[in-house]
């Protein structure tokens, strides 16, 4: 996600943290992007491209890493950069989806 995306989410936020309505609206953006996520999780089952799993497990993983990592990119933390954060964040979903560990080249 583009530098710029992080800080609309983090200025949603904090703003959800004092209004009703935005709290609302990034609950409502998180069960769409969940809802993403375990769609592609999903083609990819149906595909035999990845294993049976807990689609709703494997969404909620994803989106709390890419959370995670987001915001230290976000800071340009000098540890983390965007390569490494796809590394982590596809190691640690790898086992769950059937799939290598290492990152795909693309």
């Amino acid at each position: 996600m583009h530098r710029g995306r992080w800080k609309l989410w983090q200025e949603l936020w904090v703003r959800a943290r004092r209004d009703a309505a935005a709290r609302h609206l990034a609950v409502d953006l998180y069960d769409q992007l969940h809802a993403w996520v375990g769609g592609a999780v999903e083609r990819g089952i149906a595909s035999g491209e990845f294993t049976d799993c807990d689609v709703a497990g494997v969404s909620t993983l994803v989106l709390a890493l890419c959370d995670g990592l987001g915001i230290r990119l976000m800071l340009d933390d000098p540890r983390v950069d965007l390569a490494t954060a796809r590394a982590v964040i596809w190691r640690t979903i790898a086992p769950a989806l059937g799939v290598p560990e290492a990152f795909p080249e693309v």
